[in-house]
Order: structure tokens, then sequence, then C-alpha cells
């Protein structure tokens, strides 16, 4: 007998496009009607609602049970310089203004071109030519230039999204098979790596990226800034075996 129930995900058009895709695919391995539903701020879900979580608050929020989260496929975690004109960033004039979305995208963006103006978004209304500096995932747009993550590297989680079983409840087998087990494990790494960093202060940023290598290695890559000093680095091979202590070792190393 089909059943009825709602998908709730984060308000915002990209994430309403992801949740549409993602309710068919559930409803698909449920065999139910699914619907997506934007939620509230601050709202819980009701009893049987399942939820679409970004994979900046599984990076950074309290562990959901192992038994009700399921990780989607990561979709292109590289931000992108949206500009109609196609710009790439190297051609971009000395001075010209690109709006930043976070610490991060300010930071990576004067590493990378310490001639351009950051202007955070919102800050003021910006011409229509003003490049914006996109934080990921590239969704594909021709008017996009995806970025090298190697010099623009996305916080943790970017790209990743999870399903969250109604509470009191675990996911079943059917949608259980729809873990991709590579983004698991970089969530589980890039997971880990911030948690050992811990809370940064004001005007601090922390990238991290971690990429499957070989079939038993995951490529790390993380960034910190902290104000006031330059940029920390670190670059590593994380063996699967163990990613998750690999991981809190190396985040121990970039926070000195």
């Amino acid at each position: 007998m089909i059943r009825s129930m709602r998908l709730l995900h984060p308000p915002g058009l990209r994430w309403s496009v992801e949740a549409r895709l993602a309710a068919a695919s559930l409803g698909a391995a449920l065999g139910a009607t699914v619907e997506p539903g934007a939620s509230s701020r601050g709202g819980a879900p009701g009893a049987g609602d399942w939820t679409l979580v970004p994979g900046s608050a599984l990076a950074a929020g309290p562990v959901p049970p192992a038994g009700r989260l399921v990780v989607l496929a990561r979709r292109d975690p590289r931000w992108s310089l949206e500009d109609l004109p196609k710009r790439p960033l190297e051609r971009l004039p000395a001075g010209a203004r690109v709006v930043v979305p976070s610490d991060l995208g300010e930071a990576l963006l004067l590493r990378a071109r310490p001639d351009l103006f950051p202007v955070r978004a919102g800050a003021f209304p910006a011409p229509e030519e003003t490049p914006v500096l996109a934080e990921g995932p590239w969704d594909g747009r021709p008017a996009g230039d995806p970025l090298d993550p190697a010099v623009f590297v996305p916080a943790p989680g970017t790209g990743i999204s999870g399903l969250l079983a109604p509470v009191g409840a675990d996911a079943p087998a059917a949608v259980r098979a729809m873990e991709d087990g590579e983004a698991r494990t970089a969530l589980d790494i890039e997971r880990a790596f911030a948690a050992t960093v811990g809370e940064l202060p004001p005007g601090a940023a922390l990238g991290v990226l971690a990429r499957r290598k070989a079939s038993v290695l995951h490529a790390l890559r993380a960034v910190l800034f902290l104000p006031g000093e330059a940029p920390r680095d670190l670059g590593a091979e994380i063996p699967l075996a163990d990613a998750r202590a690999f991981a809190r070792g190396f985040g121990r190393h970039l926070r000195g």
C-alpha cells in the first residue's frame, strides 16, 4: 500500500532542486509518495518525516545515530566564480570587486589574488557585473568557472548531503542501499579533522577536502586561516583502515 510522507530540507533554490531528486529516490526505495518541503527555522520534524541534511551540518553538528543517517553521493565540491561575462579569476583586473560568501571565501580569494577587493555578501548592493565567488558545490552552469580545490579548499562537508530517518526509526535496508561509501568516508575524515581543530576564533576559517586517491587511501587537503597569522596548510594521505584517527591526529598538527 502506497504511503505518503515528507522530506524536509533547508530552504533555498538549490536545495529545493536537490530535495525533489532526493524525494523521488527515497519514494522509490520506500514504495511511498514522498513530498519535499522546506523546514522552518528551529522547527522539529514531525512523526514520520525524513530530513535532507546538508554536509555543513553533518560535519559540525552532533553526530546523528548511525542507523538513521544515509550519506548520499557527493556533488562536485569545487567552488566557482559566477560571472555573467564569463571572466575567469586570472583575467579579472586588479581591484575588481568579488562578492564572497564567508570568511573562508574572503581568505581564499585574497590568497589567490591579493589585488582583488572582496565584498561580503549582503554588505551592500553590487553592480550586476560584479563576480560572485560561490561557496559550492559547483553545479555545472555555463556562467560558472570551477576553481581549483587545491587553492579554493571548500568548507568541511561541502557537496555532501544525507537522508535522516524519522526520529525513533532506523533507515530500512532499501534506503541504506542508497548510501555512497566514498562520501561517507570523506565525511568521517572531514568531520574528525574539523572536530580536532576545534572551535575557531572570530575571523578564522577552515577549509578541508578529503577525496579517494586509491582503494585504501584518501587524500586530505586542508588550510586554516587565523587572524593575523600566515595560512597553515596540510596535505596528507589517509589510510582507510583507521581514517578518523589519522584525521584527528592531523587536525591537532594543523591547529598547533
